[in-house]
């Protein structure tokens, strides 16, 4: 509201904070602060590289940049949760299909609970 602007981020290495839950981050934006799926997502992406001074190397899809970005099989936009599980990673250009990322299940169960609150 007083136009400052907010980037999102994980604190990895914390108790119950994983690398492979910034769609956590996301859905927190959207549910506690009341912002669109949509405009979670740019701030994660466009606004973070921006804040952090890297917007001509990554943030957006575009020629020339670092073609880093995910596919889900739900439209994040009416979900936000469904990038909680991508199909396929895309970083540096290479692709990553079905990517498998190493769970800690007792954070997963305890984090899971706060969705459902």
């Amino acid at each position: 509201e007083a136009g400052i602007p907010v980037g999102l981020g994980t604190d990895t290495g914390c108790p119950y904070i994983t690398q492979y839950d910034m769609w956590r981050e996301l859905y927190y934006y959207c549910r506690y602060c009341h912002v669109s799926p949509a405009y979670a997502i740019h701030t994660a992406t466009e606004l973070n590289a921006k804040l952090a001074g890297i917007s001509g190397i990554t943030g957006t899809v575009e020629a020339g940049k670092s073609a880093d970005f995910l596919v889900v099989e739900k439209n994040p936009l009416e979900d936000i949760t469904a990038l909680r599980a991508p199909t396929d990673v895309f970083f540096r250009g290479k692709r990553i299909r079905n990517p498998k990322p190493k769970r800690i299940p007792e954070a997963d169960e305890q984090l899971d609970k706060i969705l459902s609150l």
